[in-house]
């Protein structure tokens, strides 16, 4: 830990010019990582933004009043930029992450005007843009069906001993006083997290392994479920306007849709290139042939479109 505190005192003199240099000049020895982890480690790992104060702050939104919420969606999206699933996947999300992607493409779809399509967003985090993204298509398209479909939409807070699990018995997260600790750092399968990454932050490797080992699900503790989509999402869901479901990215799909959207996840930063191609194929397999597939992130999207059983690329912008 005292290493780390070095480093972080390091980052946090350079300036932002010197900090975009270190980090392509020395990426690959994994320090322009551990910087970063460094410099964000007191804010991030707050008890304020341990994943068990999500069942408050959504209780808290469902009664406040407009300008109440606004604050309280801040307050949410920092919980959530702290919980890194065992993937190295944070949940992090971005409130219309989809609407620059979404613009162009009614740009250029063939699809007609008033046209019955069935949309898939996956992951959809909390699916706060999915809102968004389900109006901007509501506009030009009718919706029969919009699945949000992730890996997590809930979480397991045992509250006895202040730790968190995933629904597979996975320990996430694990609070001590005014802090909390994460088992796992986000984007640890992605480009920027090299392997001498992994040595530099062995301390914290090494304690994440010795609380697994200390906190296992108990059948005999009270465990509260922690709902991970957004309130309004929740709202909506009773209504019958959006589906949730569990699912990977990853894995071949039997239902089909006309518009598949998948953002924030199949990029360099979370997986290497041969595994953002397994989940290109895994999600043209959930495509009717003529089908849309659009990735990408707040910034950069692709548009493919599914034709003789191949994804063709239709337009794009930058890269991610």
């Amino acid at each position: 830990m005292q290493m780390l505190a070095i480093l972080k005192n390091i980052w946090r003199n350079l300036p932002l010019r010197g900090r975009t240099a270190l980090y392509r000049t020395l990426g690959w020895s994994g320090i322009p990582y551990v910087l970063g982890y460094a410099a964000g480690y007191r804010d991030c790992f707050d008890a304020r933004n341990f994943a068990g104060e999500l069942v408050h702050l959504h209780d808290e939104y469902r009664a406040a009043d407009a300008e109440i919420r606004t604050r309280l969606e801040a307050r949410i999206a920092e919980v959530l930029d702290a919980l890194v699933l065992p993937n190295g996947v944070k949940k992090t999300t971005y409130p219309m992450r989809h609407a620059y992607a979404i613009s162009a493409f009614l740009e250029v779809t063939e699809f007609s005007s008033g046209q019955s399509i069935r949309v898939l967003d996956v992951p959809s985090s909390t699916g706060i843009s999915s809102l968004t993204t389900l109006q901007l298509l509501r506009d030009r398209f009718r919706i029969d069906r919009y699945v949000l479909g992730d890996l997590a939409h809930r979480i397991n807070w045992d509250r006895d001993r202040q730790c968190i699990f995933d629904e597979e018995g996975n320990l996430l997260q694990v609070k001590t006083g005014s802090r909390f600790f994460s088992i796992y750092q986000g984007h640890a399968s992605g480009d920027v997290f090299p392997p001498l990454a992994k040595i530099w932050l062995y301390p914290i490797h090494r304690k994440a392994a010795r609380l697994v080992r200390r906190y296992t699900p108990d059948p005999n503790k009270s465990m509260q479920a922690v709902p991970l989509v957004h309130p309004e999402v929740e709202r909506m869901m009773v209504d019958g306007v959006i589906a949730v479901e569990r699912m990977n990215v990853f894995e071949q799909g039997q239902e089909n849709f006309d518009l598949v959207l998948s953002f924030n996840l199949l990029q360099r930063n979370y997986f290497p290139a041969s595994e953002i191609q397994h989940g290109l194929d895994a999600l043209a397999s959930r495509l009717h042939e003529g089908g849309y597939l659009i990735t990408g992130n707040t910034e950069s999207f692709a548009i493919m479109r599914k034709k003789g059983n191949v994804l063709v690329e239709v337009q794009r912008k930058g890269t991610f």
